[in-house]
């Protein structure tokens, strides 16, 4: 259950990271049910969280995980294009 929820938490975080008009991680912004999709497999991840931790701490777990790869991926990015920019 646990890894199915990390998993879920991870596909929603990407997919609604991906939906954000300033993502840079492609070069054009994805369709609206992009966002969708990651709202979805987010409630399915804390369905998931819930079944092994209570309520107060499935949420925080959650929104934990979801802050941790917002904040990640942005830094991850541009790491990415710097090193590839100075690789050249």
């Amino acid at each position: 259950m646990l890894f199915a929820a990390a998993l879920f938490t991870l596909l929603g975080a990407l997919f609604l990271y991906l939906v954000a008009p300033q993502q840079k991680l492609l070069q054009q912004t994805c369709a609206p049910w992009t966002g969708w999709a990651g709202l979805l497999m987010t409630g399915v991840s804390l369905v998931f969280l819930l079944q092994v931790f209570g309520a107060a701490t499935a949420v925080f777990v959650q929104l934990t995980v979801l802050m941790l790869l917002w904040s990640t991926v942005p830094v991850w990015v541009a790491y990415q294009r710097t090193g590839r920019a100075s690789d050249d």
